[in-house]
């Protein structure tokens, strides 16, 4: 599976069928890779309901709606930054140091919440919380353009 991608001969419909076996498996990584594959195809059932589904799992809800609504930030706009910060990985650490679901650095946690302990990161509710006060807090800094906070959310606010 985690050579998929160079996989031509693959049929359309089986690649279908993995990617939804893998996000069953909450291999999401994998999954995305499957669907990039299909989208390369220009596979029109791509844009279907049911790939949406694929891409967008209804995983972790009950930690990002209360959470992002209680900071007026849209629940989508949450779950779109953990799928593309850790294809929503719980354990996610990047090669510069990068934690967890929203992929925070140490010291922006710290920056965020004085009190965090570095260990706590990877805990998926407590990452949600530090990572939408973050993104929040982004937001109010750029004037609520959402675009630059997310460019800064990534790239750091100073590159912005």
């Amino acid at each position: 599976l985690r050579s998929v991608d160079t996989k031509k001969n693959f049929s359309n419909p089986f690649l279908v069928f993995l990617a939804n076996e893998t996000c069953k498996n909450q291999s999401y990584s994998v999954c995305y890779r499957i669907l990039t594959e299909l989208n390369q195809r220009s596979f029109q059932d791509i844009y279907s309901e049911v790939a949406l589904d694929l891409y967008f799992p209804d995983v972790l809800q009950d930690a990002i709606v209360p959470t992002a609504s209680t900071l007026n930030l849209d629940p989508i706009l949450v779950t779109s930054l953990i799928k593309q910060e850790s294809a929503f990985s719980v354990e996610a650490v990047s090669s510069v140091g990068a934690m967890g679901l929203m992929q925070l650095m140490p010291f922006t946690a710290v920056a965020v919440d004085g009190q965090i302990e570095q260990s706590k990161l990877t805990d998926p509710k407590t990452n949600i919380r530090l990572g939408t006060l973050y993104l929040s807090e982004l937001i109010q800094r750029f004037n609520g353009n959402w675009v630059y906070a997310l460019a800064g959310y990534n790239a750091g606010p100073h590159r912005v």
